[in-house]
């Protein structure tokens, strides 16, 4: 209900102006009446009345008088009922038929008295009641922060929330309500009783494993009420024979974790099932299975570092290189074995102080002509043979050695760095090198610089080849100094590797590609792929048709047509059961057929299932905390007396104020118009104009 109130105001003049403006008004209608009013006819008395009206109303706006509208209305308490839409709750051994009922009766019954909104919730939250108890993961957190942006500055008088309690997603709602106003009224689903049941919790690995290597899964069990009896998990890997493992469950409430060593046989996506074997009586199966997947790749990106002679900066850049799994490292001090050297295998090849006088290396620079490169010019460079050897970088040998303290180039895109370790940059100790000048012949990037802002760690990209160069060396002082001021080498690690990788990524100069948003995606969430097209001086190709088809790793065959956004290609897919998948899109929008290849996986999510008894405590904490009340679906007959009970459940008043200035007034103006219009027209009949 909105209550509307106008008042005049004046910004700057007082309200005795109005008497200076009346008296305007009348000295301009006798002025102009003067004659006819000696007449004492009633018309001409009219008129004088109504051009002394118009005129104090032109005066009385010169005045700026201002319009105050003050509303008044109110507003209903809100009533938001969030239910759980989670498959716990199917699952709970609930009466649902006659609960909608009870549901929709309440519904009916709080909408005569309040405002109702009513949500859903599992993973993620929706409006409206429509319920299939089929989200796999439920998020209080997701609801909460949903409620508190969805209805701010909104009368929420409470929220009624209808859920077992189970939460395997976001934060802990309990550590977030005191920041939330309104009493949350708890109705809680599903049993607290333990049924017996054995079930896989979770699954530890690494997603990633290389081919002839051994690998590790960890899987971690629970069981209800089942002491006395045996767990055995059977585990089936593709390539390996399936074997079990069995255990003895001692308690009643038991956890416990198997092992299992496997080796990675063939490359690709590896599908492995564990399953723990079903125990008489057990409550529900759906929580003995899972499956996973792991990517067996082909080895390590290996990288070689040649060097002049044995250096201290060697060990610490092997090491930090292989604090990560993804990379082996080589070192080789060039000697009279360097032609048993494969350089194919090799992704990047630093150069540490070469090459030198002592080792010349032409033969093998030819070898590494194609292959990404990181020069480190330290106290040992020949540098006429360095000019000789490459065509990117022409530098002279100073007199002496010199130290060069690091700098973050800010002006550097290509890839960046956490806030510790670019700030950790301006604290290590500087760098050595003989080098006096040096002037690239191409255009260059700068990651790292000296002080007086000329480059340190440079990068240049010629002919789709990325080469560095590091000007001095010194390395091993960096990876000391990290430890001493942050007690980790994470930092000095970070660097290297996103130098590393920086180098040896080729540019993709494909025309066309297609490839999924990310590799791996749950079985509850949409599968988005993009795809990308271009003539032949790359520019994007822009409303193609291209066609792809999703291959199972069961054989089935989905097909889809991308859709053209802007300059790119987007597809979604939607929910595609678990499993590997593999894609091929083709177009012939460039005049032949391109075709683009990739893979993903859709991983099961099974955490509805990993815990079946009811958390009723934390529904009552919840309610306890808020200064709601915690109820069961029994006593849904009785809460809107619970709810009238509440004093922070009730209607308010607002009260708006606002100011306009009175010659906007349309209607002001209307007013205006039929005075001097009236005036016109009685004076035009009686032939007065």
């Amino acid at each position: 209900m909105v209550l509307s109130l106008l008042f005049i105001v004046f910004s700057e003049f007082s309200v005795w102006w109005i008497l200076p403006c009346l008296g305007v008004g009348l000295l301009f209608g006798w002025f102009f009446y003067r004659k006819e009013l000696s007449q004492k006819s009633n018309l001409y008395y009219f008129l004088f009345a109504l051009r002394t009206i118009f005129i104090s109303l032109l005066c009385f706006l010169l005045l700026a008088p201002l319009i105050k509208t003050q509303r008044k209305r109110t507003e209903k308490p809100l009533i938001v009922i969030a239910q759980d839409n989670s498959a716990s709750i199917k699952s709970a051994g609930l009466d649902l038929q006659t609960y909608h009922k009870q549901f929709k009766l309440l519904k009916e019954r709080l909408s005569e008295v309040y405002e109702v909104e009513v949500l859903s919730f599992g993973k993620s939250v929706k409006l409206g009641d429509t319920l299939n108890y089929k989200e796999q993961q439920t998020n209080f957190s997701a609801l909460f922060d949903f409620i508190n942006k969805q209805y701010e500055g909104r009368n929420l008088g409470t929220v009624i929330l209808a859920s077992d309690g189970i939460i395997n997603a976001g934060y802990n709602p309990i550590t977030e309500l005191t920041k939330f106003k309104s009493p949350i009224f708890t109705i809680a689903l599903g049993d607290t009783i333990p049924k017996k049941d054995l079930f896989i919790n979770s699954i530890n690995y690494n997603k990633i494993a290389y081919l002839g290597n051994d690998y590790t899964v960890a899987v971690n069990l629970g069981a209800f009420d089942l002491k006395g009896s045996k767990a055995i998990v059977n585990i089936k890997a593709e390539g390996l024979q399936p074997f079990n493992k069995t255990i003895v469950i001692d308690e009643q409430d038991w956890r416990n974790a198997l092992t299992f060593s496997l080796k990675a046989t063939k490359l690709g996506v590896q599908k492995i099932t564990i399953e723990a074997l079903p125990v008489d009586k057990e409550a529900t199966l759906q929580n003995n299975k899972q499956t996973i997947f792991i990517d067996v790749l082909d080895g390590k990106k290996k990288v070689l570092i040649l060097a002049h002679a044995p250096h201290p900066d060697l060990a610490a850049i092997k090491q930090s290189l292989e604090a990560n799994e993804n990379y082996e490292v080589l070192v080789n001090v060039v000697n009279a074995q360097e032609n048993s050297i494969d350089f194919d295998i090799y992704s990047l090849v630093i150069l540490h102080n070469l090459p030198s006088a002592k080792a010349p290396i032409k033969a093998i620079f030819n070898k590494l002509k194609n292959k990404p490169k990181l020069f480190i010019t330290g106290l040992n460079v020949d540098f006429d043979e360095l000019n000789q050897t490459q065509d990117l970088l022409k530098t002279n040998k100073g007199g002496s050695a010199e130290d060069f303290f690091p700098k973050l180039n800010t002006g550097f895109f290509a890839f960046s760095l956490s806030a510790t370790s670019a700030g950790l940059i301006a604290k290590f100790p500087p760098l050595n090198s003989q080098i006096s000048s040096y002037t690239f012949v191409v255009q260059h990037q700068d990651f790292l610089v000296k002080p007086d802002d000329q480059p340190l760690l440079s990068f240049v990209k010629q002919n789709n080849l990325t080469t560095g160069f590091l000007f001095g060396e010194g390395l091993w002082k960096w990876r000391l100094e990290n430890y001493k001021l942050a007690e980790n080498h994470d930092a000095f690690q970070e660097i290297l590797s996103k130098v590393v990788q920086y180098l040896s990524v080729q540019e993709d100069k494909r025309k066309f590609r297609a490839y999924p948003v990310k590799n791996r995606f749950t079985d509850d969430e949409a599968i988005l792929l993009n795809a990308e097209l271009y003539n032949d001086v790359f520019e994007p190709i822009k409303n193609a048709e291209i066609a792809v088809d999703v291959f199972s790793n069961t054989g089935k065959k989905y097909s889809y047509i991308f859709t053209a956004k802007g300059e790119n290609y987007e597809l979604n897919a939607g929910l595609l059961p678990a499993g590997s998948y593999s894609f091929t899109a083709k177009t012939s929008a460039t005049g032949k057929q391109e075709v683009a290849k990739g893979q993903f996986l859709v991983e099961q999510l099974v955490a509805e299932y990993q815990q079946t008894k009811a958390n009723h405590q934390l529904l009552y904490q919840m309610a306890e905390a808020t200064g709601g009340d915690f109820l069961y679906p029994a006593d849904l007959e009785s809460l809107n007396a619970r709810l009238q009970q509440k004093e922070q459940i009730k209607t308010i008043t607002f009260e708006d104020k606002s100011y306009d200035d009175l010659i906007n007034l349309k209607w002001f103006f209307a007013v205006l118009m039929i005075f001097i219009t009236l005036e016109w027209f009685l004076r035009k009949r009686n032939g007065t104009i």
